[in-house]
């Protein structure tokens, strides 16, 4: 069978635009549009690798794993190690899942005009009709992410973005009913955040003292203080819809957050 270079490269790249999507919707990340053409045309380029000796099973799985490194690093970036390889995770899964799935049907059926080698697929048919099945298995897979969502009992999500003078620090927040606090005169909303957020905000922040306060808390583990700091305002972006908060306080958390979630608020707040 012939395989065309140009023809692998741009089905490979209209599949991985939506591997990369589906990934992005698993780990609730927002990357751009241009990060996720990059990505793709990365993935239709290492698509060449069809054309090499097939390789064992644990060296071809290291080569995807490099493969999925470098276009994860250029669709998500770096924010941490941890963030880093669990991007990197569920798209390796994903581009497996999806090839397994294609390496399953060839077996099975032998479809003409159908390749596959090194878990690179190769399809002799219209790109209209591998758009169609890209997006199938996107919406299918999309579906049955949101079913389980709905019973499971992690805590939902939202972007957060808040203002301390010239400082802007944003991120993903948790919308948890574990954090009740206010001010001591039950004023302004607090939201939670972990240290390395308090820095970008605080960063060059001549006159801290009048914004400073102290939040009494109450955890597992007993009766706490909070340091705090009250910022000029806080955008929240929550299922489409934003929300502004004026004069907020942060709470500085004692214990790391998670890399992705580095802030906390309550769901009265959206």
């Amino acid at each position: 069978m012939v395989i065309y270079a140009d023809v692998l490269i741009v089905l490979n790249v209209l599949v991985d635009y939506f591997l990369l999507k589906l990934t992005a919707k698993i780990i609730c990340r927002s990357p751009s549009l241009l990060r996720l053409i990059m990505g793709s045309i990365l993935g239709g380029i290492s698509s060449l690798y069809i054309f090499l000796p097939a390789q064992k099973v644990l060296v071809e799985a290291l080569i995807r794993m490099l493969i999925s490194f470098v276009i994860t690093f250029s669709v998500f970036g770096f924010h941490s190690l941890k963030t880093f390889l669990k991007s990197t995770a569920v798209f390796f899964v994903v581009t497996f899942a999806y090839a397994g799935g294609m390496l399953g049907i060839w077996y099975l059926f032998k479809p003409r005009g159908m390749a596959v080698n090194n878990s690179v697929v190769y399809f002799n048919i219209s790109p209209v009709l591998m758009i169609c099945l890209s997006v199938a298995f996107y919406i299918i897979v999309s579906i049955l992410k949101y079913l389980l969502s709905k019973n499971s009992p992690e805590a939902k999500k939202c972007k957060i973005k808040v203002l301390l003078e010239d400082n802007t620090a944003e991120t993903d927040a948790i919308v948890d009913t574990g954090n009740s606090l206010s001010d001591a005169f039950g004023m302004s909303q607090v939201i939670i955040v972990d240290e390395a957020f308090a820095k970008k905000l605080l960063n060059n922040i001549e006159n801290t003292v009048s914004r400073y306060r102290v939040l009494p808390c109450n955890t597992v583990s007993g009766k706490t203080m909070l340091e705090g700091y009250r910022c000029d305002k806080a955008f929240l972006n929550y299922e489409g819809n934003e929300t502004m908060i004026s004069r907020p306080i942060i709470a500085i958390s004692k214990t790391p957050l998670d890399n992705e979630c580095q802030a906390i608020i309550n769901p009265r707040s959206v």
